[in-house]
């Protein structure tokens, strides 16, 4: 018996644990999911509303860390008068301090006498007059202090309410095990796959336990590093990147038509350099994932113990169109990628634009961290829409396709602007009818999709290609090795997920996209958990945009949507991209660690 043979039969091994992965993962991400949105509604300890009722008995009003005011029913502090808008004012956390402003024009209140037209912070015993209600505003830390005394929390305790969350959360060890057994298996696979060269098989094997290990160490050393720490959300992107390590040693190292060739014709020297060749785009896979689980550990850290991403906002606001327009200067690759999105560094190449969605998405949640009066929204969309238009010049088609609606998604649940939204999505419609009259390549992107069921041609051959293959994998796969990628374009970036099926089986497929749900299920946990409004809205920016991702590229290969040039996150070659993803788990887990405040 052949590795074909034996690969062929571990495809059964293979599917199962990806699967029961998955689905472990799934039942975990809804259970918290649901217990934590039970749970979740709690005022802010120790800060609150005193008010007067018509009898002349005062009342105490609880503050939430975003509290919205006004006439309609969906505020959380009600002021049925003709003189209070629907939505007019909002008290909220943020960097420790309160703060309170209008959320339009029109709304007109006073603190202290004084007439508020913007954001103003909120003292100890401020009094605010919407002119038919009066409150006072109460910091019970800040009596504490003046008495001497040290505040004491007591039925709301922020920490009593996260050790509850973490009881209810079960250690995934049995995932961690079937992550690690894959891996294993998947390696022993391809090191005997491989050319029968010592330093190519001494390589694979050193860089890959590398890559193992330190997954391992941060799976274990997390709870202690981060009291909180989310490691479904750890798994779920580790089980990602072992398919993408197994699959890249693959299409990297076995069965290369260059080296078949060479080994043909008896030519010992180019066996070692097309070997090296191979090793090198293996090994800067490797080492992009390696040098991202370590910045996850950084990055986690000083994101659940600092406001680093705070104090970030304008210098996100500035650098991610910067990063645009020099990658629109200096990129290359239109001719190979038709898209201009590499930067040439010392023989490596760098994607600044994988980077300018992470500044992107931190800009979102600044502007977004509570419901923003028009105004703002106005400079948002100014700013948003240069972002997208230096994204169509380039031309990145993905990431207009993966940002557009992430902003969405983030723009509604953090405004609840439903009507808005749909003008928005009109507008939006509109605008691409516009760019595919205007732009060449959205033209070609569009006729190669709709020509899909009718021709094969330059613009829809990887796809037809990509289906194919698909179906030959069928349900479980040909197993690791077994495959055809070399007749499909960019199998190791844009088809990547026709690869995995037709090797490891439409089962897998169907599993790397139920992990990727719930990456988006521990956004929105992170959303709900959340005690500032920047926390929650970059916690469901971070989650939905993997997840859009995924549909896109998912959506593109099965021809459901036009293809688009995007990759799956963690899989497809590209260490730019790869690093990209790890640092969204960074900042998702230090934002999930996070306390009261946003400090331990």
């Amino acid at each position: 018996m052949n590795i074909s043979s034996i690969a062929y039969l571990l495809r059964y091994v293979l599917a199962l644990f990806v699967f029961v992965v998955a689905f472990k993962l799934l039942k975990s991400a809804i259970k918290e999911l649901r217990w934590s949105m039970r749970h979740s509604l709690r005022p802010a300890q120790g800060y609150y509303l005193l008010g007067q009722k018509s009898d002349g008995s005062t009342i105490s009003l609880p503050l939430y860390h975003t509290t919205n005011i006004g006439k309609a029913r969906s505020n959380d502090l009600r002021i049925n008068n003709p003189d209070i808008s629907r939505h007019h004012a909002v008290i909220y956390r943020y960097d420790n301090n309160w703060f309170i402003r209008p959320q339009n024009m029109s709304a007109q209140f006073s603190v202290n006498g004084e007439p508020v037209k913007g954001e103003t912070q909120l003292k100890n015993g401020d009094y605010i007059d919407f002119y038919v209600s009066k409150f006072a505003f109460v910091d019970e830390p800040m009596n504490a202090e003046a008495r001497g005394e040290v505040y004491e929390e007591s039925d709301y305790d922020n920490e009593a309410f996260l050790r509850a969350v973490k009881r209810n959360s079960n250690p995934p060890y049995v995932e961690w095990l079937l992550i690690n057994l894959f891996t294993v298996l998947t390696s022993a696979i391809i090191f005997f796959s491989v050319p029968d060269l010592e330093e190519l098989r001494k390589g694979y094997l050193i860089y890959t336990t590398t890559a193992l290990l330190i997954t391992d160490f941060i799976f274990l050393i997390l709870p202690v590093i981060l009291r909180y720490a989310d490691r479904i959300l750890f798994l779920a992107a580790a089980q990602l990147s072992v398919i993408g390590v197994a699959i890249q040693g693959r299409l990297n190292l076995i069965s290369n038509p260059a080296y078949i060739r060479a080994e043909a014709e008896g030519s010992v020297e180019a066996m070692q350099e097309i070997a090296q060749v191979m090793f090198s785009n293996y090994r800067t896979q490797i080492i992009a994932l390696c040098i991202g689980m370590i910045a996850l550990i950084i990055g986690a850290i000083i994101v659940a113990k600092t406001k680093v991403l705070e104090n970030m906002l304008v210098f996100c606001a500035v650098i991610t169109p910067l990063l645009l327009v020099v990658t629109l200067i200096f990129g290359r690759g239109g001719d190979t990628h038709g898209a201009t999105l590499w930067l040439s560094l010392g023989g490596h190449s760098l994607q600044l634009t994988e980077f300018a969605k992470i500044s992107y998405l931190i800009t979102l949640a600044g502007f977004f961290k509570n419901r923003p009066p028009l105004r703002t929204q106005v400079k948002f969309a100014i700013w948003a829409a240069v972002v997208f238009f230096l994204y169509l010049l380039l031309p990145d088609l993905g990431s207009l396709m993966i940002l557009v609606p992430t902003t969405l998604i983030v723009f509604v649940i953090m405004t609840s602007e439903y009507i808005k939204t749909a003008l928005i999505l009109v507008a939006a419609a509109v605008m691409s009818v516009v760019g595919y009259g205007l732009f060449g390549h959205v033209r070609r992107r569009i006729d190669g999709w709709t020509s899909l069921w009718t021709e094969v041609n330059d613009s829809n051959r990887q796809v037809v290609y990509g289906l194919q293959a698909m179906g030959r994998g069928n349900i479980l796969g040909r197993g690791l090795g077994n495959g055809s990628p070399g007749g499909i374009p960019l199998a190791k970036s844009d088809m990547i997920f026709s690869v995995i099926c037709e090797e490891f089986g439409i089962i897998v497929g169907i599993s790397i996209f139920v992990i990727l749900f719930v990456i988006l299920l521990r956004g929105f946990r992170t959303n709900i958990l959340a005690r500032d409004g920047f926390s929650s809205a970059l916690g469901l920016a971070l989650g939905t945009v993997l997840f859009v991702e995924a549909l896109v590229v998912i959506g593109g290969t099965t021809g459901l949507i036009p293809l688009t040039g995007a990759t799956l996150p963690f899989i497809a070659a590209g260490g730019s991209s790869m690093l990209a993803k790890w640092i969204v788990i960074a900042l998702l887990l230090g934002l999930a660690s996070r306390q009261e405040g946003g400090k331990r």
